[in-house]
């Protein structure tokens, strides 16, 4: 042994290296984890099986798929815990706890599906990726048992622990949304305190039975409503930075709309391929905050297969038109005005190409509206269209150009999650265990629950930072590998698991059906079952993502 130092200067020392090490060792293995990854891709685009790729199989392709968006997280907790030291972060020490923990389980996971996917020729040693394998657990394993970095990262947020924190040196990497995002949250929250009353609080809801008709034409008239329309169609243009910003605030005050995040779409559609008299009638209408809006896209059959619709658009000789079929999971026909609706117009071309899209009021003769009712606390409805009679000028672009059509809306989609639904079921996670007392001191005080909790943060995190880059690389017109159905598949995985998980450390009072943090609790798992479904399954994003992200051949026929 060498005494390098000794006395207080020297443990401070010892600590700030300690610390310094869990952050190499984070970025080591981030790295090592995503090489083996693109090895046990390219191996799956070489090797055949039964006369195909085996990165053709799902049960191959799917796995790295998920990994791809742990590992790519665990890079962003590393610059996360940077960025925090520099900025003198309350929650540095723990962000650097959960990084170590996160990187070391996400490499181990990594390298030994890298390696399965390699068959036997993993195990040998003619191919390097046992060297992965083996790194991937040796390195870490010097400071001790992994599981204690989650343990001390509950500590850090939960207990006041506090960390010797190492120099962080110039970041060039910034997680800050900008001036503009926290303009547009101080605007919200003082439209809510100026307009919201209680008895309009009372309906608020995550789905659309939350809608409040005065409260929607308040926010159009604030021009709060339609936040990412551009505006040349009269919404307010906000930079996707602060439209993440925005939509955190809605939530933090309790208001969820999707009535108008499918208004807005149909907004812009109207306004790109309508008909004059279209907009006249409707979109005016919609843009006033007036009318909104329902989705006719899935149907009995064809689920996430929106190009499989067979709901019938048949011209008549004066060339109005006639519709004929089934939607369904039309949620918010009950309370909307319009649909807007994907219909089959030509069934002897490939199917993406026979599709039209049409606005039909659902007041129209032959609809017919049938609630669908769900154990979230959240009603959707299949409608039926018998005979339903359109003028031309309600159809949107040409015949058979539904999907030019459809990609008008993608310009408001650039990836997202549900990290402000992450975000307030932790909070109230947290504020329930404060509550909870077991054996005379609260369940926040014990490592049990402090190791959970941490875990969704950290899960928190990363949703978060998966969304901040594929906004980055929107807003940047950068590159995109799937950047957005990772963000979208990860964070509503993490928020289903963990709902899951946190619903079991505060039984029985999260049963419990009533205002507060135990009710929020209860309607989070409720409400995250459907999050991997709606918007695209979980299995339609992994496949986007093994494609686009890690160049595998198509998983679909």
């Amino acid at each position: 042994r060498t005494v390098l130092g000794s006395g207080a200067p020297a443990l401070e020392a010892f600590a700030r290296a300690v610390e310094e090490w869990k952050l190499l060792i984070s970025a080591a293995l981030a790295g090592l984890a995503r090489e083996s990854l693109k090895l046990g891709a390219a191996y799956a685009c070489e090797r055949k099986q039964f006369g195909q790729l085996i990165g053709t199989f799902q049960g191959i392709s799917h796995p790295l798929a998920d990994l791809l968006c742990d590992v790519d997280g665990g890079k962003f907790l590393v610059w996360k815990s940077i960025r925090d030291i520099a900025d003198n972060s309350a929650e540095a020490g723990a962000t650097i706890s959960l990084a170590t923990w996160w990187n070391v389980d996400a490499a181990t996971r990594s390298v030994a599906q890298a390696l399965h996917t390699f068959g036997g020729y993993g195990l040998t040693t003619e191919y390097d990726i046992f060297l992965y394998n083996l790194r991937a657990k040796a390195r870490p394993l010097v400071f001790g048992d992994p599981q204690r970095f989650l343990e001390e990262a509950g500590r850090r947020f939960y207990a006041g622990e506090t960390a010797a924190l190492p120099e962080a040196g110039d970041v060039p990497i910034d997680f800050d949304l900008g001036d503009d995002a926290r303009a547009i949250t101080r605007e919200i929250d003082e439209f809510f305190a100026k307009n919201v009353t209680p008895e309009m609080r009372k309906k608020f809801h995550y789905s659309w039975e939350g809608f409040v008709p005065e409260l929607n034409k308040k926010l159009a008239d604030a021009k709060l409503l339609y936040l990412g329309l551009p505006r040349d169609v009269g919404g307010r243009g906000l930079s996707p930075y602060a439209k993440i910003a925005a939509m955190d605030a809605f939530e933090h005050q309790g208001y969820n709309n999707p009535a108008a995040n499918v208004a807005q779409m149909v907004a812009l559609m109207i306004h790109r391929f309508g008909s004059d008299e279209l907009k006249r009638d409707v979109l005016s209408k919609i843009m006033a905050g007036e009318v909104i809006c329902s989705l006719g896209y899935s149907e009995p059959g064809s689920g996430s297969d929106v190009f499989a619709a067979q709901c019938k658009a048949t011209q008549e000789p004066d060339g109005s038109w006639r519709i004929d079929g089934t939607k369904m999971f039309t949620s918010g026909a009950n309370l909307a005005s319009y649909v807007l609706m994907l219909c089959r117009t030509n069934p002897d071309v490939p199917k993406h190409k026979g599709l039209t899209m049409f606005i039909v009021p659902l007041k129209a003769g032959g609809v017919t509206i049938q609630p669908v009712h769900t154990f979230q606390d959240e009603r959707t409805n299949i409608t039926f269209y018998d005979g339903v009679r359109l003028p031309d000028s309600y159809r949107l672009g040409d015949i058979d150009g539904g999907v030019k059509t459809m990609s008008a809306s993608l310009e408001l989609e650039h990836g997202g999650g549900f990290s402000k639904s992450q975000r307030a079921m932790l909070k109230n996670a947290e504020e329930l265990c404060r509550q909870i007392s077991h054996d005379g001191r609260p369940l926040i005080e014990e490592t049990n629950a402090q190791v959970r909790l941490a875990r969704t943060a950290a899960n928190l995190m990363v949703s978060d930072m998966l969304t901040f880059r594929a906004q980055w690389a929107s807003a940047e017109k950068k590159p995109n590998f799937a950047y957005g159905p990772m963000a979208k598949m990860f964070s509503s995985e993490k928020f289903q698991s963990d709902a899951r998980d946190l619903l079991d450390l505060t039984a029985p009072w999260s049963l419990a059906d009533r205002e507060g943090p135990a009710g929020a609790l209860n309607m989070a798992y409720r409400h995250s079952q459907g999050t991997t479904i709606y918007g695209g399954t979980s299995e339609v994003h992994r496949s986007m993502i093994a494609e686009r992200g890690l160049n595998l051949p198509r998983t679909r026929a």
